[in-house]
């Protein structure tokens, strides 16, 4: 074992990733906010490409009976210069519907950077358009953010976003939007903060989010604990508090184990007109490998169904896959 962090959190109210890389999934169930160090920070905060230099990835989740060759679900490339910055992700799916019908659109993710020292400002765009017959689906979005150097390791990220959809099978076409902020002050503390809406349909929701945590790093290996709470205003039904602890482990010649738990400590539910609380619930866990091998790095997600269903899973019948998420990121 050579290094150990910890992450500490007492109040985080951390978001999931829709499509998150398969690392910070096995390690911190999706909070991608609390992590300084790896490169899935540039969705939300793309003035952070600054922070990882030139690399590429390629992620896929593996379905029960897929293979490893399989469709991969992003690809992404990035390189960074003196004073600016360019890259893109591939392979996005968002999936529109239109009265019965739907069709995959595959958008292509432009990313932009300048380096002015104390700032890095970088700009996501994002287009695609599918039609399949009569059905057509349009995907537009733009994600601006800005990166502040604050002196003595710490900074403040602010980024903004707008997703425009439109989906039509030539009687009926529907449509949605989403704007909304992400930022977090990092330093002697982390501190992630979201306000997300959405307008589909005629009805708008709106999601809150806001936490704080820390890394610390030890000699001899990665351990991460996590606080969070979350608020999820759909019309005032849900409150969520929880907390995950995560453990990255380097444990023989680049070989990595992680893992991470979730504790539910308190969540709200109203559901025709029925208000109700849950307390001390343990939520999902999660199990990982990896192996560095100094220009590349590969990230497995394993299946839970090993513990809790060994023999269904050993016999092939649990209806899951050994290996879930696969990430290969590679630098040069």
């Amino acid at each position: 074992m050579k290094r150990i962090g910890a992450v500490l959190g007492i109040l985080a109210l951390a978001g999931t990733l829709g499509a998150t890389e398969t690392r910070v999934w096995t390690l911190a169930q999706g909070g991608a906010g609390f992590l300084l160090d790896d490169e899935v920070v540039i969705r939300f905060y793309p003035g952070q490409m600054f922070r990882f230099g030139n690399f590429v990835t390629l992620e896929s989740p593996i379905v029960p009976g897929g293979s490893l060759t399989g469709v991969y679900r992003s690809a992404s490339a990035f390189y960074t210069g003196e004073g600016f910055g360019i890259g893109a992700y591939l392979g996005e799916v968002v999936t529109l519907n239109a009265g019965l019908a739907s069709i995959n659109v595959y958008p292509v993710n432009a990313v932009l950077g300048v380096n002015a020292g104390g700032a890095k400002i970088g700009l996501n765009f994002k287009v695609g358009h599918a039609s399949a017959g009569d059905v057509s689906g349009t995907v537009i979005g733009f994600r601006p953010g800005i990166t502040m150097d604050l002196g003595n390791e710490s900074g403040l990220d602010m980024a903004v976003f707008f997703n425009y959809n439109n989906a039509s099978d030539g009687t009926n076409s529907s449509s949605s939007t989403s704007f909304g902020l992400d930022g977090r002050f990092y330093g002697p503390m982390v501190m992630p903060v979201q306000a997300h809406f959405y307008r589909s349909g005629g009805s708008t929701s709106m999601d809150l989010r806001a936490g704080a945590g820390n890394t610390l790093n030890l000699e001899n290996g990665n351990v991460l604990a996590i606080g969070f709470i979350g608020f999820n205003n759909l019309n005032g039904k849900q409150f969520y508090l929880g907390s995950v602890l995560g453990g990255e482990f380097n444990v023989w010649r680049g070989l990595i184990v992680r893992g991470s738990i979730r504790y539910d400590l308190v969540e709200y539910n109203s559901v025709g007109g029925n208000d109700a609380f849950s307390f001390g619930l343990a939520g999902p866990f999660t199990l990982g490998a990896g192996y560095d091998f100094g220009f590349a790095r590969v990230d497995l997600a394993l299946s839970t169904d090993l513990i809790t269903n060994g023999p269904f899973f050993l016999t092939g019948n649990s209806g899951s896959a050994m290996v879930t998420m696969l990430s290969i990121l590679g630098k040069f």
